[in-house]
């Protein structure tokens, strides 16, 4: 049995039964953990008198000597920019867990589908820094987690992503860019530049942030507000990223390690940093963190205009800036000259607008708003000056939307607009689509959309409100919408057709509720009138380990009938496996008991563990055709998923109540709604 353990193994006892008892001994650490598998191999790599051990299995071999060094590699830096890791060994082992990570001190623990990912990619750099930044960050540094999580979790972010910048570059850093530039592929690391590991962390904060559902950083975990979420990974690295950006990387760097002398094997507030932070710049940071841990106030710098003069030989070029947002931090300007040389500024941010001046030996070419992307911006599409015209092609073909003989389709976009010719059909062809979030109730995700077409056959202006909210653990979507289309060119259901609709849906992680009702009127040039409702219900029960009972209920009715409509079948709307049957009024139920088969719960493949399991169904409808009809199934049938959630079914039915209009044999249907875990 190969053995890894927080601290270094003093004594070693065999006792009488054949086992062995170990005892480790570690100085200066708050908590304790160990792995022991007989399969482990080791990769031994020193770092000046620390040794470094990676444990991995046999298949797992070559990403397990990798670990070894991504782990001395990122000692090294965290070391120089942070204070010298103190302990004389440090163990980076595999494990058997489900895509996770984990740190202790002195060990940490990583997800065997970490090594499986091809070394293209640098994930498993990325995450073997981040749980090594948690030996300063929660290891030398001991904060309450539960109360002030951005400590250890933003800290530990801002060192991986600092890290992998430092070794990958800035631009396309999550995938290998030292191999890329090995193999003469630097032009791949250009097309690739905007993954990386910052603009990744800055899309997660932008987005929560923009709908509305941001907590302060400083909210204890168990204070968070229903619908809200804290984000100490990320605001907690925006956080630190902005303050190097503030102080300077030496002054930063400075900061960080006298944090280290005063208060490694301590614990630590959020108030001792900031008053190191204050002691070592000289500076009064009270507002700085006060907007950033206790607020959600927002940063939306925006560059308004720009004009220059020529002053005898020297060039002026004033740039007129705003801040539409309320977080007051400085932020840089650069100014690209037309020989190409750069000149930046910055914007202290004592108003919300002002003006920046460059005076230059050539004409500014353009000036760029936050040149690094340090900042966490909610909109960067006006922080660059002059502002290009957002245009493009359009490639499109009839294929694509169910007409083959309308052919390629060949255009330009500008903007919203599209504009194009379809070859097939001889004809100018177009669309336009707006869309627009707004704020209501309780967060910013409601949405406004508008969209005017013509494609050759039908001229369509459609027009849709949602507005979403987050009640009791539920999300719910109230919608709104209008239509008119003109079917001027259509093989079947010619005419003009003018129809509301509304719908009504709550979601949770048990329950999903959709009532939905469109009508269609004989008013403003309207030809079509008709009615139809649904109403479903599902409920997802788990009873026991990966044991999931599913059950479905339905209704529908139509009067009247739009053009190119089916009835409900009891296939796509019931989700019956072997009756396909039609009908204008349908009451249904379906029934899932899905079921682990233990012995065939975890196959791997690759890095994804693929689960196979049971399941039996139980459907039954009743029907309006000639008369009322009822129709009733039951079945067999097997589940192919990730780790217990199943993603495709392949069912046989057993038992119909009618071999009218039944069709038997084997089928297999995509999972609808993909939920890990559950």
């Amino acid at each position: 049995m190969v053995v890894g353990a927080t601290g270094q193994l003093s004594r070693e006892i065999v006792n009488p039964d054949g086992t062995k008892t170990l005892t480790y001994i570690a100085d200066n650490v708050h908590d304790f953990a160990w792995v022991a598998d007989a399969r482990y191999q080791t990769e031994t790599v020193q770092w000046e008198d620390v040794t470094i051990v990676s444990l991995y299995f046999p298949e797992d071999a070559a990403a397990g000597k990798r670990a070894a060094h991504y782990a001395k590699d990122a000692l090294e830096y965290f070391s120089k920019r942070f204070g010298r890791y103190p302990y004389p060994n440090f163990t980076v082992a595999e494990i058997r867990g489900l895509g996770f990570a984990m740190e202790y001190p002195q060990l940490i623990q990583q997800s065997y589908m970490l090594y499986r990912i091809p070394e293209f990619f640098t994930i498993l750099d990325s995450v073997t820094a981040h749980e090594t930044a948690h030996q300063w960050f929660y290891g030398l540094f001991m904060n309450n987690q539960l109360e002030e999580t951005w400590l250890d979790e933003g800290f530990a972010t801002f060192a991986e992503i600092s890290y992998i910048e430092h070794k990958y570059g800035k631009a396309a850093n999550s995938f290998n860019t030292l191999w890329l530039k090995a193999q003469g592929l630097e032009f791949l690391v250009e097309m690739l530049k905007e993954s990386n590991a910052r603009a990744g962390m800055l899309a997660y904060y932008t987005r929560i942030a923009r709908e509305g559902r941001e907590a302060p950083l400083a909210t204890p975990l168990h204070k968070v507000p229903r619908g809200k979420t804290v984000l100490p990974y990320q605001k907690g690295a925006l956080l630190l990223f902005a303050l190097e950006n503030l102080l300077g990387r030496e002054t930063f760097d400075r900061v960080m390690q006298e944090y280290y002398r005063r208060y490694r094997y301590r614990q630590v507030t959020a108030e001792d940093f900031i008053k190191t932070a204050e002691d070592v710049s000289g500076r009064d940071l009270r507002e700085f963190f006060e907007q950033w841990l206790t607020t959600t106030k927002q940063l939306d710098a925006v560059l308004e205009g720009m004009s220059t003069q020529k002053i005898e030989d020297r060039y002026v070029t004033r740039v007129m800036v705003r801040q539409r947002g309320e977080l007051r931090i400085p932020v840089d300007l650069e100014a690209t000259l037309t020989d190409g040389t750069k000149v930046r500024q910055r914007w202290e941010m004592l108003d919300d607008q002002g003006t920046i001046t460059f005076i230059t030996d050539k004409p500014v070419r353009s000036v760029t708003l936050d040149p690094e992307r340090t900042l966490p911006d909610l909109d960067r599409s006006d922080n660059v000056l002059p502002k290009g015209l957002d245009l493009g092609p359009w490639l499109d073909h009839g294929i694509l939307h169910g007409r083959p003989d309308d052919g390629l389709i060949l255009g330009l976009r500008v903007m919203h607009a599209y504009v194009g010719w379809a070859f097939g059909l001889q004809k100018v062809v177009f669309k336009q689509e707006m869309q627009r979030n707004f704020c209501f109730a309780d967060r910013c995700t409601s949405q406004w959309s508008f969209t005017q077409k013509d494609d050759g056959h039908i001229f369509a202006t459609d027009g849709a409100i949602h507005f979403r909210w987050y009640r009791a653990k539920t999300n719910v979507q109230l919608s709104l919408s209008v239509l008119y289309h003109n079917r001027y060119d259509v093989a079947s259901d010619p005419g003009r057709v003018f129809a509301v609709s509304a719908s009504y849906k709550r979601s949770s992680q048990i329950t999903k509720l959709t009532v939905s009702y469109k009508v269609g009127l004989r008013a403003w040039g309207g030809e079509y009138a008709f009615q139809k409702f649904s109403w479903s219900q599902e409920i997802q029960s788990r009873l026991w380990w990966q044991t999931l009972w599913v059950q479905r209920t339905v209704w529908g009715w139509r009067e009247g009938r739009e053009p190119e409509e089916r009835d409900f079948t009891l296939r796509d709307f019931a989700g019956f496996r072997t009756f396909d049957v039609q009908s204008d009024w349908v009451f249904a139920q379906s029934n899932e008991l899905r079921l682990p088969i233990p012995a065939l719960n975890k196959i791997d493949v690759g890095p994804i563990p693929i689960s196979v399991g049971a399941m039996v169904f139980a459907n039954m409808a009743i029907l309006q055709m000639e008369s009322y009809a009822v129709r009733a199934e039951v079945g067999l049938g097997v589940t192919i998923g990730l780790y217990g959630s199943p993603i495709l079914l392949i069912e046989y039915p057993l038992w119909v109540s009618t071999e009218e209009g039944a069709r038997r044999g084997w089928s297999v249907r995509v999972e609808r709604e993909f939920r890990i875990g559950f």
